[in-house]
């Protein structure tokens, strides 16, 4: 895989640096010499991940960074995939997919419609099969633009107000390591409407602040040379029908 060494800002601080190799020793799981050597900064890209990886990707960053800071165990924020429960204790952000398409074959402007679009995985490589002898895999891959919506929950606008800008801030500082873990591109689009939401049973209203955020993914498939000979067979014998 090919090394790359534009992945890392090159205004880190020294404490950011110490993060780096934390969190690259332990959730990306890369041995320390094959991303970070003395005197230059060598990364090695993770493959390529999805919309469901971007999500745990989101909620690593959060807690990373919420680690950082030091925030206390009953006031840690989490991120959830419906709308927030009733009861909630502490603040609390909520993903939402609002539209996904396959991607264009070359990078361009976020859903721009121009171009050939990815409407089927293509081969992205060949891989020896370490387990199986003489077998080899193949990886099948296909781009998808995404627009994938955070928003901000608090019991009073002002809280949601400062925790969207803490969102925002904290996504833009974390973008490398986004990209790092296998996102192609990733960026903040815009803050919607705020939005309010009445807790059932209750007198108690959440405030909401959406942000929307562009995310270009790549689903990923591996396909065992057995099975393609398989195929293969099946159609020369006219047993496969489409």
């Amino acid at each position: 895989m090919t090394v790359r060494t534009d992945l890392l800002p090159d205004d880190l601080t020294t404490e950011q640096l110490i993060t780096v190799e934390k969190i690259m020793g332990t959730i990306v799981d890369i041995p320390k010499q094959s991303y970070l050597r003395s005197g230059e900064r060598m990364l090695r890209p993770r493959q390529a991940q999805d919309i469901d990886g971007f999500t745990d990707l989101v909620s690593q960053v959060l807690e990373e960074e919420q680690d950082r800071i030091e925030v206390p165990a009953d006031r840690r924020i989490t991120l959830v995939q419906d709308f927030p429960p009733d009861g909630i204790t502490t603040e609390v952000i909520t993903f939402g997919l609002v539209r996904r398409k396959p991607g264009p074959f070359s990078r361009g402007p976020a859903f721009n419609n121009v171009g050939v679009s990815e409407v089927k995985p293509h081969v992205r490589g060949v891989e020896v099969d370490t387990s199986n002898p003489g077998m080899r895999t193949v990886i099948m891959g296909q781009k998808f633009e995404n627009e994938i919506m955070l928003t901000c929950w608090a019991r009073t606008n002002k809280q949601a107000n400062i925790r969207a800008r803490w969102l925002e801030d904290v996504m833009k500082n974390w973008t490398w390591y986004i990209r790092f873990n296998g996102i192609e591109d990733f960026f903040f689009m815009g803050q919607d409407e705020d939005i309010h939401m009445a807790l059932d049973n209750t007198n108690q209203v959440l405030h909401g602040r959406p942000m929307r955020f562009y995310v270009r993914t790549e689903r990923t498939t591996t396909i065992l040379e057995p099975v393609i000979r398989h195929i293969v067979v099946k159609y020369n014998l006219g047993q496969l029908t489409e």
